[in-house]
């Protein structure tokens, strides 16, 4: 599926360690790398403006000449020996352009660190993974400072597991075919754990201070139930979708499917005990995770949590690296190939 992988980098330390990664996953996908600088056309050109565009494009020119010398110079990264790598440099505005050039060159997975340099001469690695990450239909995987180091340990001690957000809808489950390939090219030959969850929020009462206590008990009976009732078609909907993800791509790719509920007044809170601290349903334990996947959103209205927001304070809050993507407008799953076909093609690419 990851037949090429975009790295975007911004000339810092922090920015390249995601270069070890997207390595590790092109090595194991036959995937190729491209390595994307973008020449920021920002305020720090405004002085040149007034000196006419003669001048404007001689800096331009030689800003590009040295993000290409910059990238020309990674090639030689022992991370990168032996796979295929391609080096782009576009002027313009950053988040944009890498998410117009990741559109245009068939890319299939973006890999990028969640900070890099500030300041007039560096963008803000850190504010352009979260407008990728909000915006990028292609699934983007945001590391943070230590999560390359994370990574590339885990795989010596076990096989590494995904745990995917979801809240019932078919918008939220987009992320599961991409997340099913990467947690399964990572830990081969192993088999990775794709863990699914969800978190079901209580229902709102009536909060009125003047209400006495029999009518508080049955505010808590009432909270209860339906809580318990959430619960259970929760369940119900992460058992059936299981054992469909397991005649789908399980079997196939070498994976190990999990499951549980929890429980929370709190989504992203939730979300993120239980992938760092392990935290779930009794139903397939969910242990310690080593990466998250989510939708940037899901379903929504006045009683449904969104996932967008959810999924901002998850990148906020989180040590662990992120799967993520927006689903296209009006997409579902019956709209794009399925987990099947998906699996099927990943599968080939392994076997060449």
């Amino acid at each position: 599926m990851f037949k090429r992988i975009l790295v975007p980098l911004d000339g810092s330390r922090r920015a390249e360690r995601a270069l070890s990664v997207a390595a590790r996953i092109a090595r194991l996908a036959d995937s190729t790398v491209v390595l994307l600088h973008v020449a920021g056309l920002g305020i720090e050109y405004g002085p040149y403006l007034a000196q006419g565009p003669s001048l404007l494009e001689s800096v331009l020119e030689q800003d590009l000449e040295t993000a290409t010398a910059y990238l020309d110079s990674l090639l030689y990264n022992a991370d990168l020996a032996g796979i295929r790598t391609e080096t782009v440099v576009i002027p313009g505005v950053e988040a944009q352009t890498i998410l117009t050039y990741a559109r245009l060159s068939n890319i299939d997975l973006i890999v990028l660190s969640s900070r890099g340099y500030t300041g007039l001469k560096r963008w803000a690695l850190g504010s352009v993974a979260h407008k990728i990450a909000r915006y990028s239909s292609i699934p983007t995987l945001i590391l943070r400072e230590e999560s390359p180091g994370q990574l590339l340990a885990m795989e010596q001690q076990r096989p590494l597991q995904v745990v995917v957000a979801l809240d019932g809808s078919p918008l939220a489950e987009t992320v599961i075919a991409p997340a099913a390939m990467l947690i399964a090219a990572w830990s081969a030959p192993e088999s990775g754990v794709l863990h699914l969850t969800q978190v079901v929020k209580p229902a709102a009462t009536d909060s009125d201070e003047r209400r006495d206590n029999r009518g508080k008990l049955q505010d808590k009976l009432h909270t209860a139930v339906v809580r318990e009732q959430a619960a259970c078609d929760a369940a119900v909907y992460l058992s059936r979708l299981s054992a469909r993800l397991y005649t789908e791509l399980a079997a196939k790719l070498g994976i190990i499917i999990t499951w549980s509920v929890v429980a929370g007044d709190d989504v992203a809170h939730e979300l993120i005990k239980v992938t760092e601290q392990g935290q779930g349903a009794k139903v397939g334990e969910c242990e310690t995770a080593d990466l998250i996947a989510m939708t940037t959103h899901g379903r929504g209205g006045l009683e449904r949590w969104m996932m967008g927001s959810v999924t901002e304070r998850v990148l906020a809050g989180t040590k662990l690296p992120v799967l993520v993507m927006r689903p296209q407008i009006g997409q579902t799953t019956s709209k794009q190939p399925t987990v099947h076909e998906k699996s099927k093609e990943f599968v080939a690419a392994r076997r060449r």
